[in-house]
């Protein structure tokens, strides 16, 4: 057989679809494939004539279409913005490319960008380069020799986020340099670059938020990815592999300071670094301020020339995975963490380091705390694994102190798993002042001895069907620190009865949980209160029996703390929880006359603490000499900012409260807390009740809010009562909306009952109040109230019943007043007016309040039908806002009315 080979250019054929980044190296594609094209050895005249013309006619259609394609070729330089698209491809680099500020390019997947010479896309506006996985986007060079760089993409706007999305540059001084600039780049590849990505933020102490992940970095010649002082980078879910390819030693990860002021506190977390001809990640502090405070947890970091470097460098280092750090023959290789410097104090924890040449390379007087059970430090706490470090002469050292003048430094490795447990057998692997008088001490006592596991078994049951379509999988237990709250470890249930093993070796408390579309599910032995306190000390099965889980008995918790003395202000700490878990919150107040003040807010976000610093005279709540109708500013913090509601009181006949949180512009119920000592809280949603939490307090300085069921019903109904005169009475209700429902409700229906005679509907209410007030009302003898929801012919179960005697010469109950007002919002543009429409109230008064409930106008309406200007007592406009009417008649009858002034 007689065979056509054609050489075949990949990125002519068709644009690189990258797949997710997953943890394993993937085999390096070939630059060119062969097609391989049969033909028969022998054929007939006729056969071969054909041939030939087909050839030919292929050869002209390939030039037709080389010539076609280098037709639509597109040249671009100078500025740019709007959309480039594969139409056009390619687009060719003949100079720099500038995308002005304020402006925007769009970058579509599958187009292809070529650079010809040394020239940069600079964004000063913002990049949205958005491919897909199955078309990319490429950047490439296009110059001869191939392997000559062009400067790649740089980011320059400090405000507006540029995004990049399946993505490939190649060959460029910098795949992406971000100045101070914010930007997420994601499912990309970034190849043969002199720098990968660039996450620059030096001279701004907050510097632009920078989201790498899901990429692969490779075969760069210096750093993959370079960050210096930015602690807004989050570097997550990457393959970083075969870089630093460059005699110089760059790390493939490298964070980097050079100034006294700034700071370095990425977070390094869930990569896959490999391979690396240099340093996995480097740290290094140029001037050694001790600015370089890194998160760097969960990456698998393995065959690099060194695992992690830090030089004058600190932060946090745990749960990594350091393994198989070195290069076959290099003596100068084979550190699983090399620390140096006098500034150098990280926390390393709980990381896993075998394989390597040396675990710990300790130099120039660097302290690492690889374990101090003194401390109280989340990070102190070492069960690092340090064994099977051994180097090609077959020496084992699992820590190497070298090059050091402090020989009066302790360095703490407590509580570790060195594979062995003798202080014999630990202190082989160990290089220390046990060998050398110039080198430090390695504290290595108590050490960390595995115990064997234990088996946990048990049960679970409920007696509502609510639950009955949960599966065993969907539930965690989780096995709790009764002290801290801190979450120990997680198994998912696999069945029921269900069973696992833990290696924990202390008290705990389990609890199990689970949730689906509508509910939460939250169980313990004993009961969530009182959760029963297991103890594993002793290394004997546990079985916790039958758990039971009781619905709608989940809480949160409020722990009052130990006060303390700020500038006079007796300050208390409130901390907030789920259950008995850890706090999540905490917040400080003092109490001063009538009310409680907010002085500080912390707020844990699963990873660190947040702060919120309210300063003094800040009001949270009232919390004495209640009167009905006040109102005040409550200060607190929602989604880590600071935020201001409206907090009313109202007091009913029997002397409880209801206080109405509302939102800054009165326009939306938030919250509504019921009762003297606040019994019942219930959160409002769409004026709907979303949760009703039921409170209750133990004891001094400890609350419980228990979630409960909201009910389809309006609840909580109150009535205040005002005697107006001999004849009359004015009636005040409010209560709580129901919990929402299929059957979503349109009115209320206000029902009424004397004593001895049948029910009558008073009147109907529209759905979006939760207060009525009837007005003037008379009558003789007892009579009942209560409420219902109403859609069409479908009511819900009524409210509770409020009753008040009347007393009154006159059985019959009277006409309310009424105020319309039109149009609302209202503009006064063009001598245009307020139309309000008064009945049933004699020489009515007319009174106008802004929004901080000031009185800014007040006049006598001489008719039922009468108009307002929109001006204040002293003749000038109002501005546009929310304003708050008034109709009364000399306090006996009263209207409100919210009133919206626009321009």
């Amino acid at each position: 057989m007689a065979r056509l080979i054609v050489m075949k250019e990949p990125a002519l054929i068709a644009v690189l679809a990258l797949p997710h980044v997953r943890y394993q190296p993937s085999a390096s594609k070939p630059i060119t494939q062969q097609i391989q094209v049969e033909w028969p050895a022998l054929q007939p005249l006729h056969l071969l004539v054909k041939k030939e013309i087909f050839m030919k006619t292929y050869i002209t259609l390939l030039f037709a279409f080389i010539i076609c394609s280098a037709l639509s070729a597109l040249d671009v330089s100078g500025e740019q913005s709007g959309t480039w698209s594969p139409e056009n491809n390619p687009y060719i680099l003949v100079g720099d490319v500038s995308v002005p500020a304020g402006s925007t390019l769009s970058i579509e997947p599958g187009v292809l960008v070529q650079a010809m010479g040394n020239f940069r896309i600079n964004a000063e506006g913002s990049i949205q380069a958005i491919g897909t996985e199955t078309d990319s986007i490429r950047f490439e060079n296009a110059q001869n020799p191939p392997t000559e760089l062009w400067k790649g993409i740089r980011l320059e706007n400090e405000t507006e986020q540029s995004n990049f999305m399946h993505i490939v540059v190649e060959y460029a001084e910098y795949g992406i340099n971000a100045v101070d600039s914010p930007m997420e780049v994601s499912y990309s590849r970034f190849s043969y670059n002199q720098r990968g990505l660039h996450l620059y933020g030096i001279g701004n102490s907050n510097p632009a938020p920078m989201n790498v992940h899901h990429n692969i970095i490779e075969h760069t010649m210096q750093n993959g990815i370079l960050v210096p002082q930015n602690s807004n980078a989050w570097i997550h879910h990457n393959e970083v592999r075969y870089n630093g390819t460059v005699t110089q030693y760059y790390g493939a990860i490298q964070l980097a300071n050079q100034s006294t002021g700034g700071q370095n506190n990425p977070i390094i977390e869930y990569n896959y670094i490999h391979d690396n001809f240099k340093q996995g990640i480097t740290a290094w502090d140029v001037v050694g301020a001790g600015a370089i405070n890194a998160s760097i947890r969960f990456n698998h970091i393995e065959g690099n020339l060194t695992g992690i470097y830090l030089l004058n460098a600190s932060g946090i280092v745990h749960d990594n995975l350091i393994i198989n750090n070195f290069i076959p023959g290099d003596a100068n290789s084979g550190a699983g963490m090399m620390i140096g410097g006098a500034t150098s104090m990280p926390y390393v924890a709980g990381n896993t380091l075998t394989g390597n040449f040396t675990a710990f390379y300790i130099t120039s007087n660097a302290v690492p705390i690889l374990g101090d059970m003194s401390l109280n430090h989340p990070f102190a706490y070492g069960q690092n694994i340090i064994q099977d470090n051994i180097d090609e002469s077959n020496t084992l050292h699992s820590v190497v102190c070298a090059s050091y003048t402090a020989s009066e430094n302790v360095i703490k490795a407590e509580n570790n798993d060195w594979g062995v447990y003798t202080p014999f057998e630990i202190g082989i692997g160990i290089m220390d002042q046990n060998d050398n008088a110039s080198l430090p001490t390695v504290d290595f006592e108590p050490w960390f001895e595995a115990q064997p596991s234990i088996n946990i078994s048990g049960s679970f049951a409920w007696d509502t069907d609510d639950y009955d379509e949960i599966a065993p999988s969907e539930l965690t237990m989780l096995l709790v620190d009764p002290q801290s709250g801190g979450i120990l470890e997680a198994h998912p249930l696999s069945g029921n009865p269900f069973e696992f093993e833990t290696e924990i070796s202390s008290t705990f408390y389990a609890l199990i949980m689970g949730s689906t579309s509508d509910l939460q599910i939250f169980a313990a032995p004993g009961s969530l209160v009182n959760p029963t306190q297991f103890d594993a000390s002793a290394g004997e099965d546990i079985n916790m029996g039958e758990i039971y889980i009781d619905a709608w008995q989940h809480y949160l918790k409020e722990q009052r703390g130990e006060s303390e003395i700020i500038n006079g202000h007796e300050v208390f700490p409130v901390y907030k929880s789920v259950l008995f878990l850890a706090p999540e919150t905490v917040d400080y107040f003092y109490d001063e006359g009538d009310y409680r003040y907010i002085y500080r807010h912390d707020e844990y976000d699963g990873e660190q603490w947040h702060t919120v610093n309210f300063g003094f005279d800040q009001i949270y709540d009232q919390i004495d000499n209640f009167t009905h109708s006040y109102t005040w500013q409550q200060h607190y913090v929602e989604n880590g900012e600071p935020v201001e509601y409206i907090v009313g009181a109202s007091i009913d006949d029997a002397g409880d409260r209801t206080l109405v949180t509302m939102d800054q512009s009165w326009n939306q119920l938030l919250r509504r807390n019921v009762g003297v000592d606040y019994e019942r809280m219930y959160v409002i949603t769409d004026g709907s009740v979303s949760i009703m939490l039921e409170v209750e307090e133990p004891e001094e300085g400890l609350r419980y809010m228990f979630f409960r069921n909201p009910e389809p019903r309006p609840t909580d109904l109150r009535l205040r009562s005002e005697f107006v005169d001999e004849t009359s009475y004015n009636l005040e209700f409010w209560w709580n909306p129901p919990a929402l429902t299929e059957n979503e409700f349109e009115v209320y229906t206000l029902y009424w009952q004397r004593s001895g005679e049948e029910p009558q509907m008073y009147t109907t209410i529209p759905s979006f109040h939760t207060s009525w007030t009837l007005w003037g009302v008379t009558g003789d003898g007892s009579y009942d109230f209560w409420l219902v929801a109403t859609n069409g012919d479908i009511e819900s179960e009524p409210s509770n019943v409020v009753t008040i005697t009347l007393t009154s010469s006159n059985e019959d109950m009277v006409q309310q007043p009424q105020l319309s007002v039109y149009p609302n919002p209202v503009s006064f543009k063009n001598n245009n007016a307020l139309h309000l429409n008064v009945k049933g109230m004699d020489k009515p008064k007319l009174k106008i309040y802004n929004i901080r409930g000031q009185l800014v106008h007040e006049s006598v309406l001489q008719n039922e039908k009468s108009t307002w200007n929109g001006k204040d007592s002293s003749g000038r406009d109002l501005g546009s806002g929310v304003y708050f009417m008034r109709v009364e008649n000399d306090g006996k009858q009263r209207i409100n009315k919210k009133i919206i002034i626009t321009k």
